[in-house]
């Protein structure tokens, strides 16, 4: 009988780009390990939802931010956006982009609710 996936939840509360590039880095490593990933955006780091923001270059990828994002996401990791933080930015629902998710309680539940579920904070 194989263990069961493990997941880690990177919880990125910043837009600053050396947060955002290592968050996503290990969050690429984790996926090729075959972990579940998901990226929960919260605090700051809903403004990358902001094409200026987004566009900003991550100082050591040298490649816009939100491009690491989405490669993370066609790597297979999952993509949640804090529905209040989203709203304290002044920004809504139609700002994500595909594949992102709200990150309401329900699905927040489920996630830490699984056996084997670690967390990082960047």
């Amino acid at each position: 009988m194989s263990e069961p996936r493990k997941t880690l939840l990177i919880n990125l509360i910043s837009c600053n780009g050396f947060n955002v590039g290592k968050a996503i880095r290990i969050g690429r490593r984790f996926l090729a390990a075959d972990w579940r990933v998901v990226l929960s955006m919260n605090i700051e780091a809903v403004k990358l939802l902001d094409p200026a923001v987004g566009k900003e270059l991550c100082p050591v990828a040298g490649k816009p931010l939100m491009s690491l994002v989405k490669a993370f996401q066609v790597d297979g990791g999952r993509v949640l956006v804090g529905t209040e933080c989203l709203s304290l930015a002044g920004m809504g629902e139609d700002q994500l982009l595909p594949g992102m998710e709200l990150a309401k309680f329900p699905v927040m539940e489920e996630i830490l609710g699984q056996p084997g579920t670690r967390t990082m904070t960047w």
